[in-house]
């Protein structure tokens, strides 16, 4: 699982056999919180190699004991378009077989864990699939969907392979190795 540090500006990894997730830094995030209210909202935009890979709002309640609020990040499990380099951004994609696995085997590790209050998932079935293995091995919580949590939307490179992509759309491709936070990828409207 990946958890955030606010002050340094970072997200490891924990306890995973699978070496694709290592430790990743954080290039950049938005931190945001009202000092009235009992929860805080982090606008999470986690860049690597250059690349927004996660954006979208976490939200955990603020401890009045003095402790801290940890936030788990937990990307969803493996996709046969992941294996291929098919690009899937907002494409409703199902987890393969060891998608599955993966998502059992974080499920059991963060069972561990005491203090789960809250799962927010994606409502994309891959994301969704794997917050549902989560919740069954965490108590059964209820997982709150939220369409803002999606992948960013690709525009003309969803479905296409990644080494394809300079080539076949290279506007939009541009716009996806931009490190703009507010770029968006074109799309063609046929």
């Amino acid at each position: 699982f990946l958890s955030y540090g606010e002050k340094q500006g970072g997200i490891f990894s924990h306890e995973l056999q699978d070496t694709a997730i290592s430790k990743r830094k954080v290039e950049s995030y938005y931190n945001c919180y009202d000092v009235l209210l009992p929860y805080l909202l982090f606008v999470l935009h986690l860049f690597i190699n250059g690349c927004l890979r996660f954006q979208g709002i976490a939200e955990g309640k603020r401890s009045t004991a003095g402790s801290s609020t940890e936030i788990v990040l937990v990307r969803h499990g493996e996709t046969d378009w992941n294996v291929t380099g098919k690009m899937q951004g907002q494409l409703n994609i199902d987890l393969n077989e060891v998608g599955r696995r993966q998502a059992v085997s974080v499920a059991e590790r963060l069972s561990r864990e005491p203090n789960i209050s809250a799962i927010y998932s994606s409502d994309l079935r891959r994301a969704l699939e794997t917050a549902e293995m989560i919740a069954a091995r965490c108590g059964g919580l209820e997982i709150c969907r939220d369409q803002d949590l999606r992948e960013r939307h690709l525009g003309d490179l969803q479905g296409l392979m990644y080494h394809d992509l300079a080539k076949l759309s290279p506007r939009a491709y541009k716009a996806f190795k931009s490190p703009r936070l507010d770029q968006e990828i074109p799309m063609r409207w046929w």
